[in-house]
């Protein structure tokens, strides 16, 4: 094409014509070739051809896409059945724990034989779906001795871990470590569910803990609860999967990782404020934005972070409420608050709330005002059998 261009006026100077002549013979040369670049690009034929070609290239990416994800699926399996090989599991084995893997959501199917807290994601929620689809009792056992087989197999149940409640690291604290008779808290991971349960440990085996119950327990095989257990002076959380529950008979699976709910080290102060507590939910369903409802209650006692507050407010355990108060004098609270715990006590109802909403600085300046209220008022730290004996009386 610039060779034509380059032509065009020698062609024409020899033609004998005069300059202007040229000058339109060259514009209608130029739009000659124009309207046939217009004409092809706007012919359907073209268009189709072009279209087609789009459609085959895009074919052939998505097959090489299929294609390396199937290569790296292949790969992912081969690592997985190479550690399986290598930790001696059986086949029914690697199928119960590629089924964990995917419902760990993993990516790389082999970094389960490494992360025991995502092993335990994965179980719990196999779990769940699993025992409630077991038609008995058997097919639940078989189930559960399965996966403590892989738990000792692949080295996630700690060999120093006893059964005798003592630990030497919080790392390994397990639920095998609860002792028989203790007592352990149970609360029912039900959204509408405020009502807390208490239990006695009957026994602590390889294949699940056992519980005898003061009331019966709201659960069914494949329901997720937390038990909650008191070492030392530390609250410890294991969120577990039902495996049976008849009446206030209650088995659970065991986990080899705790949750640490708190440490009871703080005085607890009377205060005798008044708060105003508004619920203050994440999400909520309106039809418009709306300002938060506050009620008011009394804060009666105070200790760092956690309110015990006295009132009949609209109020369930684990709800997020604004709270409002004066600490002291000319010094007011707010933040955001977690509800722990909801009762009646011989004084009428009340909830105990923990300030979530605070930074390091904050905490620690209530722990200061706490402390120094509490020798004001001549109070010495309690014990931790004290607290415990005001939590069996308010408890509900």
């Amino acid at each position: 094409m610039v060779f034509l261009s380059r032509l065009q006026p020698i062609v024409l100077f020899l033609a004998g014509l005069s300059p202007y002549e040229r000058f339109e013979a060259m514009r209608q040369m130029d739009r000659g070739s124009q309207s046939g670049l217009t004409a092809l690009l706007t012919n359907k034929w073209f268009i189709i051809l072009g279209w087609s070609m789009i459609a085959v290239l895009l074919l052939i990416l998505a097959a090489i896409r299929q294609q390396q994800r199937e290569r790296n699926r292949q790969k992912q399996l081969r690592l997985f059945e190479e550690k399986a090989n290598l930790f001696g599991l059986t086949p029914e084995e690697r199928q119960v724990l590629l089924s964990i893997a995917r419902q760990a959501r993993m990516k790389q199917l082999v970094n389960i034989y490494f992360r025991p807290q995502e092993f335990e994601t994965g179980m719990r929620r196999l779990l769940r779906r699993t025992l409630a689809d077991a038609a008995d009792e058997e097919q639940r056992k078989r189930q559960i001795t399965v996966i403590e087989s892989i738990k000792y197999k692949i080295g996630f149940v700690k060999t120093g871990a006893s059964s005798k409640g003592r630990y030497r690291r919080s790392q390994y604290l397990t639920s095998r470590q609860i002792p028989t008779d203790a007592e352990v808290g149970v609360v029912p991971n039900f959204p509408m569910e405020s009502r807390d349960y208490r239990g006695k440990v009957v026994s602590n085996e390889v294949t699940g803990i056992s519980l005898e119950g003061t009331a019966p327990f709201p659960l069914k095989a494949g329901d997720a609860c937390t038990l909650q257990y008191m070492l030392g002076s530390v609250l410890w959380g294991f969120d577990v999967v039902v495996i049976s529950c008849e009446g206030a008979h209650l088995k659970v699976c065991h986990v080899d990782h705790a949750r640490y709910i708190n440490r009871r080290r703080f005085v607890r102060v009377p205060l005798h404020q008044p708060i105003w507590v508004a619920k203050f939910p994440v999400f909520v369903q309106t039809d418009k934005p709306a300002m938060p409802v506050f009620q008011q209650a009394e804060v009666v006692e105070f200790s760092g972070p956690t309110l015990r507050i006295r009132g009949a407010l609209d109020v369930s355990r684990r709800e997020r409420v604004l709270v409002i108060f004066e600490i002291e004098p000319g010094r007011v609270v707010q933040d955001i608050a977690e509800i722990q715990r909801v009762g009646r006590s011989g004084t009428g109802p009340f909830c105990v709330a923990e300030l979530i909403g605070l930074d390091a600085r904050s905490e620690d300046e209530m722990i200061r005002l706490t402390n120094q209220a509490a020798i004001e008022q001549g109070l010495e730290a309690e014990s931790e059998e004290s607290w415990e004996e005001t939590e069996a009386e308010v408890h509900v």
